[in-house]
């Protein structure tokens, strides 16, 4: 049977939402947010699979095991290399490292910091319904309320002086003297905060999981200071 619902998203929260086709034009409220939205005369968003084929959802899953498995055996093999480079005698070090070589020690390294990243790019792109990690995908960023107001910015200050010294010394035994001279540079700053005029702004980021679709939002504040 065709479908009859027109699928669309709510422009503040970003919620998958639908209506039957008779209903295109009129004004319905958003479940998630209340946001007032007219229903528009076609869809706007694809109708979203509700059961994956049995041959994706394996293959996809092999792929997240094969990433989680190298992302984890990079970051042991780098904990197992520092771990003998900072408790290991001098002798051990010295046959350790010429059995594995530079080009060994250089691929360890770089193995387990790609490691590590990939499990922390993991974590920060998790999603929170499913769980599942490298899973959000950014849909969009929008204003959600721009004020004026006072805020606190960092001022620095630099300074720079310079001087001249002058000496003489003696030696014993010697009737001559030696003059010394040298000049002195000197440089520093100073960091203190300020309260000032400010232009804030909150945002809304609003993100997508790939593999279940489910949706979330966060918020971000940005100032700049109001010289108006």
């Amino acid at each position: 049977m065709a479908d009859t619902m027109i699928r669309f998203l709510c422009p503040k929260c970003g919620k998958r939402l639908k209506a039957a086709s008779e209903s295109a034009g009129h004004v319905v409220a958003c479940g998630s947010c209340g946001e007032r939205v007219t229903v528009p005369l076609d869809a706007t968003v694809p109708k979203t699979s509700q059961a994956p084929s049995k041959h994706n959802a394996t293959t996809s899953r092999r792929r997240r095991t094969l990433w989680a498995g190298l992302a984890i055996a990079g970051a042991l093999v780098m904990i197992a290399f520092f771990a003998m480079m900072l408790f290991a005698d001098s002798n051990t070090q010295n046959s350790f490292l010429v059995t594995i070589g530079s080009v060994g020690s250089f691929v360890m390294v770089v193995g387990g910091i790609v490691g590590i990243g990939l499990l922390v790019w993991g974590g920060m792109t998790k999603c929170p319904k499913c769980g599942k990690f490298w899973a959000s995908v950014f849909l969009r960023k929008t204003v959600l309320e721009t004020k004026k107001c006072f805020g606190l910015v960092t001022r620095y200050s630099h300074s720079r002086s310079t001087g001249h010294m002058s000496g003489t010394s003696h030696n014993s035994g010697s009737p001559h003297q030696t003059t010394h001279n040298s000049n002195i540079n000197t440089s520093g700053s100073t960091k203190w905060k300020e309260r000032v005029p400010v232009i804030r702004t909150r945002y809304g980021l609003y993100y997508e999981c790939k593999y279940c679709h489910g949706q979330w939002s966060k918020e971000q504040i940005e100032q700049v200071e109001d010289f108006n």
